[in-house]
């Protein structure tokens, strides 16, 4: 059975069992073969990961994000964030925008980059977009999300393990101002 599973991955163009969902539960030392695995890209993917007070949300990323689609994959684990405008900021004469972390510890289900063709439909969801990663996330957080204005993009970014250092800004400005 060990055979099925090499050609598997040969036919599969798949590396690695990452992400990948078993049929069945299978005991220690039990060989895994083709025909017990869920591919990411399987419809039945969606139905067999969510459970029963899940959703699996989409989050579509803009061209200038499409390093998100090269980077993460099914089976990691993400933080989401908002990025809006600063109200703060523009009341003090200065631009700026917010990046908040909503969600935290949220699987991906899957990453789908969009395929440009002759007949892709000429949607604005196909202008504005290279792809979307749909994310495993309890029901209820869904509130979250829609309480957010409207003017505001949405981010996935891998887990953090420590917190991030803001960078000295007013530093390098007066820096270059320096020459």
């Amino acid at each position: 059975k060990a055979a099925d599973l090499m050609q598997f991955f040969s036919e599969g163009q798949t590396p690695s069992l990452d992400g990948f969902l078993l049929k069945q539960d299978i005991a220690v030392g039990e060989q895994i073969n083709g025909d017990m695995l869920i591919s990411p890209n399987d419809e039945q993917f969606f139905i067999e990961s969510v459970d029963k007070n899940e959703v699996a949300f989409r989050v579509y990323v803009k061209v200038e994000n499409q390093f998100l689609l090269d980077t993460l994959k099914a089976g990691d684990i993400v933080s989401l964030y908002a990025q809006q405008p600063d109200y703060q900021a523009s009341r003090e004469n200065r631009e700026g925008l917010r990046f908040d972390e909503l969600l935290k510890n949220l699987m991906i289900l899957k990453v789908e980059r969009f395929i440009q063709n002759d007949e892709t439909p000429q949607d604005s969801i196909y202008k504005n977009y290279v792809g979307y990663i749909s994310l495993k996330m309890p029901a209820e957080q869904l509130l979250s999300i829609f309480k957010l204005p409207q003017k505001r993009d949405l981010l996935v970014l891998p887990k953090e393990d420590k917190p991030i250092k803001d960078i000295n800004s007013r530093g390098l400005s007066i820096r270059a101002l320096r020459g």
